[in-house]
């Protein structure tokens, strides 16, 4: 028996995939069923599609709501950071005022100090009309307003026409008592100089033991010299602010001793003069 030959265009449908094309009834499907399918495949790609497009649009939507977001983060950040610059730098310009107002507030005080050290310094001078106290107030003053240790005070002998110095009070801290070859002092070149020129000296100079030579002046007239020759141990040396305690010397303190000799002077007459009344009545 000679088997038949299929034409080389033709496709060999085997029996299952005739059963796969047919109907749930048994019946092979018409063309306009599986048009029917095709169309129905066509409409679920193309909402597929569509499903697919909204979600690639609702991502590009949230990328972009991101985006807008990052960038919205980014300006923030920067107003943050200049916020936090102008913090710093708002609070370094209070540093700094603070940091000046501490200073000028310790140059005041230091100022009050200075003030109430010349206030304490003058009503010493001028408390008493006893020379002797008054000796004593510019002694303390040299000792513990200026910190010298070593110090002594002269004046001009009325009785002298050459206008000699006379050391009438010299100190020694340490040893308690006058300061040895006082006298000598007096013609020392700064004590010599501040006689002459009527200006304070300031040492140390060569030739010269003395640190400070304040002259004593009534008006234009020198009557006396207050020569330091050594400080106490804790100050090392006369500062600014000493100056104006030394200038405060100068003019007050030979007023304050000028008018507590002639008052004394002129006391010790009245007295002088009240004993020979007293013993004239008693005759």
């Amino acid at each position: 028996m000679s088997s038949r030959r299929l034409p080389p265009t033709a496709i060999e449908i085997t029996p299952a995939a005739r059963s796969q094309t047919r109907r749930s009834d048994g019946t092979s499907p018409t063309l306009r069923d599986r048009k029917a399918i095709t169309d129905k495949a066509l409409e679920n790609a193309s909402h597929m599609r569509g499903m697919l497009t909204e979600a690639a649009d609702g991502a590009r939507s949230f990328m972009e709501a991101l985006t807008t977001r990052f960038e919205l983060v980014g300006r923030y950040a920067l107003a943050a950071d200049a916020a936090i610059a102008d913090l710093e730098h708002r609070t370094s310009a209070a540093n700094e005022r603070i940091t000046l107002l501490s200073e000028c507030l310790t140059r005041a005080e230091a100022q009050v100090g200075r003030l109430l050290s010349l206030y304490v310094a003058t009503y010493q001078l001028h408390a008493s009309l006893d020379p002797e106290r008054v000796e004593r107030a510019i002694a303390d003053i040299a000792l513990n307003l200026l910190g010298a240790e070593r110090f002594a005070l002269f004046w001009r002998d009325e009785a002298d026409d050459t206008g000699a110095l006379v050391c009438v009070r010299a100190w020694d801290d340490v040893l308690g008592g006058t300061l040895e070859g006082s006298e000598a002092l007096a013609g020392d070149p700064l004590v010599v100089g501040a006689l002459a020129g009527g200006a304070l000296e300031l040492g140390p100079k060569e030739g010269s033991s003395v640190l400070a030579a304040v002259p004593l002046r009534v008006e234009e007239t020198v009557v006396g010299v207050l020569c330091i020759t050594k400080l106490l141990g804790h100050k090392a040396a006369l500062h600014a602010d000493d100056l104006e305690l030394l200038e405060l010397l100068a003019s007050h303190a030979a007023t304050a001793l000028c008018a507590a000799r002639i008052h004394a002077s002129t006391d010790r007459k009245l007295r002088t003069l009240q004993g020979l009344v007293d013993l004239m009545r008693g005759r």
